[in-house]
């Protein structure tokens, strides 16, 4: 072009030259939108001006320029054919990993997408130092037990401080007289909040702490109330020198003793002992207390109660919409990082797919993998599209294995051996119903030898047992044998049963009463067996499985519990240490008498001897903590230590109250019957399918838990009972060993039928799972449920538009 056909910025109208810039912004080469000539033409000529006339010169420059960048938009793009990932690297590859890892586990956490940072994020994951930072919180809390003051027989030794004995030498120096208050040491079970495996605990604490700030109008209409009737009471009885407690205290002479004692009465634990003295003036002052207990008890108490839980149950909710917000973020940046787009539909690949599930899931088999992708594509166009990948986390959290996986290690080197006449006759007898009965019939027995104290047969029951457990380990594997619960709890009663008898025939006679006490109470664990007998029972059974999948967020609040207690019992330690002792009711030490402090002559708390109830030491503290949750005669422990201390040491144990029993407590006990009454229903109505398995059983892949038999279509009841009958007879173990003589052609057919689909596949990729392969995955009959997918069930028919999950 000759030099004053040259094209200059500044030939453009100033007016037009950002519109322009605006225009040409939308023309986005990652979605491969190459526009069409004539509307760049078109575009030009709206927006450029041509003062020196050299419009179609530069028209042809910038048509000529956007052609190339097409082709080589397009060559970069790869082969025409769906299936190329030539633009995703390595990197994208373990991001979109990682974010997916992210949103199926819950983890919220956000990092840099920088190759570094990811990398460094997912050590900062993986199992050893997550070991490892239990450990050192584990460590951390277990200091109470051995920092002064200690529990008795745990203290120290001092050699073992000379790491810190020039710090601390300085410090005596320095502050001789200081006896410092080690406030830092509540703070510890909060590690356990930041502990990423503690999603669960995090959620819950923080939802009782927005609930606190929530229910302060409700408190405090209800702590107003009280003092409204303590003021009542007191006025009331002001005057009335006639009137004392039976110990001699005066009676509401004081308006704070007033407030006490009527919250004391709110919990229950000094009625009637309160109302007794006026009662027995007259009977017209009971009106006083039936009114107060009416109003403050079963009124304003229970709607306390509900304004608490309400809120805490919104604050749920919301927090788990949250978190499915941010589980479909997160997979909404790994869909960005993988996807390729082809006529303008974003998608990602079968090959992209199997790459990411590898990085992802690195113990998945190609058979699941494949099975995951049938399962997303729902439109069956060979790739995923945006909607369909927003179900990867749910579906990763289905619980699935091949039946190779459930193989023990001798079914899978030596079939034949397995499968021999011997062991065939073994499995018969394990699985007879009538070796059930007998087995039944042999516990009974055994528990009504214990309750007459006959011991001889014990080594004989014992060894029955054992054998059993042996034989079941050796025929299932130990893996399939120890995924259930009550498998678990006979293995540990025979366990603890066997190592008790040794422990007794070592001993015999030498035994101190505490250690005669200890294997007493294991070998009475042997009684527990019972319940393997009311499993029997429908109704009991249908509870047991209800109870096991809540049980989860059961242990989810007591870590809650456990640091609420944690906290007031270093808390107890600081305020009350040492002001009650422990020295027996026997003694004539003048200095021992009445648990070691005088303030305590004549006290209740003295003569219902509680003087082991103190805050010497944290295992003390727990029981002192577990005892006040109890509410009964809390108000005489709590005055122990007044007497000891001041009267402001009943806020302590007060705000205790409140917390643990009122708030904490009353929640847990709300939500947990919530998720119980959900689970039971869900229990009642049935086992529903997941998407996995219904797709599963389309493709003929499924196979029966206990029974081993092929599933492909829905079961009636009495197909299902004709299936269970198969257990212990024969034809059961002919088709397992049909299917075990054709195992040795397995890998043959899957190799070639492998090979032949290579041969003909298509750029177009695209999974092929089928039943000739042998391939075949278990389907469970109880398939259990994490809490999060439990949350969500119980709140998805609130807000279905909001929550739209799959629950497996």
């Amino acid at each position: 072009m000759a030099a004053e056909d040259s094209f200059d910025l500044s030939d453009i109208h100033p007016g037009k030259r950002e519109e322009s810039r605006r225009n040409f912004a939308n023309w986005d080469n990652s979605e491969s939108k190459v526009i069409d000539h004539l509307e760049l033409k078109q575009m030009y000529e709206e927006n450029y001006s041509d003062p020196n006339g050299h419009q179609q010169s530069v028209l042809k420059d910038v048509e000529s320029y956007m052609t190339n960048e097409s082709a080589s938009l397009k060559a970069s793009k790869g082969p025409k054919g769906i299936g190329s990932v030539d633009q995703i690297s390595n990197e994208d590859l373990i991001l979109a990993a990682t974010l997916v890892h992210d949103a199926r586990a819950g983890i919220t956490m956000e990092f840099r997408t920088e190759t570094k940072y990811v990398r460094s994020y997912n050590l900062y994951k993986i199992q050893v130092l997550r070991s490892a930072l239990f450990l050192t919180i584990f460590i951390n809390l277990s200091l109470a037990l051995f920092e002064k003051p200690a529990v008795p027989g745990l203290e120290l030794p001092i050699w073992l401080t000379l790491i810190d004995m020039s710090s601390f030498t300085i410090q005596i120096m320095l502050q001789y007289n200081l006896n410092p208050v080690r406030w830092s040491r509540l703070l510890r079970p909060l590690f356990i909040l930041n502990f990423p495996d503690g999603k669960e605990i995090r959620r819950a604490w923080r939802n009782i702490r927005r609930t606190v700030k929530e229910i302060l109008h409700a408190l405090f209409l209800l702590v107003f109330t009280i003092l409204l009737f303590a003021l009542v009471a007191f006025k009331i009885f002001q005057t009335r020198d006639d009137i004392v407690y039976p110990d001699g205290r005066p009676y509401f002479k004081e308006y704070a003793e007033s407030f006490w004692d009527l919250y004391v009465l709110l919990t229950a634990s000094n009625n009637p002992d309160i109302m007794m003295p006026a009662f027995d003036k007259s009977s017209w002052f009971s009106i006083l207390f039936a009114v107060y207990i009416i109003i403050c008890l079963y009124l304003l108490l229970n709607i306390f109660l509900a304004v608490t839980y309400n809120s805490y149950r919104e604050n749920m909710r919301l927090d788990i919409l949250q978190s499915v917000k941010d589980n479909r973020c997160k997979l909404q940046q790994a869909f960005d990082v993988l996807k390729v787009n082809r006529d303008g539909q974003d998608m990602v690949t079968y090959q992209t797919w199997c790459k990411l599930i590898r990085l992802a899931e690195p113990q998945m088999t190609t058979a699941q993998i494949d099975l995951f992708m049938l399962v997303l594509d729902d439109d069956k166009s060979g790739h995923i599209s945006k909607k369909e990948f927003m179900n990867v986390a749910n579906l990763l959290n289905v619980p699935l294995k091949q039946v190779e996986e459930r193989m023990i290690w001798m079914e899978r080197k030596f079939p034949t051996m397995y499968y021999s006449s011997p062991i065939e006759i073994l499995q018969n007898m394990i699985k007879s119903r009538y070796l059930e009965y007998t087995l039944n019939l042999i516990i009974v027995t055994h528990i009504i030898l214990i309750a007459l104290d006959i011991k001889q047969a014990d080594w004989i029951f014992l060894g029955i047992f054992t054998l059993e457990i042996a034989l079941k380990i050796f025929l299932q594997g130990p893996v399939a044998y120890f995924e259930g619960f009550v498998h678990i709890f006979d293995c540990l009663i025979t366990v603890l049963s066997l190592a008790g008898h040794i422990w007794n025939e070592i001993q015999m006679d030498k035994k101190s009463p505490e250690e005669n006490s200890a294997i007493t109470f294991i070998l009475m664990l042997r009684i527990f067996r019972i319940f393997k007998l009311l499993l029997h029972f429908k109704s009991f059974d249908l509870i047991f499985k209800t109870a096991s999948n809540v049980f989860v967020s059961i242990v989810t609040y007591c870590a809650i519990l456990f640091i609420i207690f944690y906290m007031y019992a270093i808390l107890g330690m600081e305020l009350f240490g040492n002001c009650i002792r422990y020295y027996g009711y026997n003694t004539s030490d003048p200095d021992k008498l009445f648990c070691g402090n005088p303030a305590l002559n004549g006290s209740a708390f003295y003569a219902l001897r509680y003087c082991k109830n103190n805050f010497n030491d944290i295992f003390s503290s727990f029981v002192i903590l577990a005892a006040l949750t109890v509410v009964n005669n809390w108000h005489v422990i709590a005055e122990g230590f007044v007497l000891v201390t001041s009267k402001a040491a009943r806020l302590y144990f007060i705000s205790f109250h409140v917390v643990t029993v009122v708030l904490v407590l009353n929640i847990i006990t709300a939500f947990i019957l919530d998720m119980f009454i959900m689970e039971l229903y869900i229990q009642k109505a049935g086992k529903l399918d997941s998407v996995v398995e219904a797709k599963i059983k389309e493709l003929g892949l499924g196979v029966e838990e206990n029974t081993g038999m092929e599933i492909s279509s829905p079961l009636s009841q009495r197909e299902c009972n004709a299936l269970h009958s198969l257990q212990g007879s024969g034809t059961l173990n002919r088709l397992k060993n049909e299917r075990i003589s054709a195992q040795s052609k397995k890998k043959q057919n899957i190799t070639l039928r492998r090979s032949r689909r290579q041969n003909t596949r298509t750029s177009v990729h695209l999974p092929t799972l089928s039943r000739y392969d042998g391939t075949r995955f278990v389907l469970r009959e109880k398939g259990f449920i994490k809490v999060e997918a439990m949350l969500q069930k119980l709140f998805e028919t609130e807000d279905s538009a909001e929550i739209s999950v799959h629950v497996s």
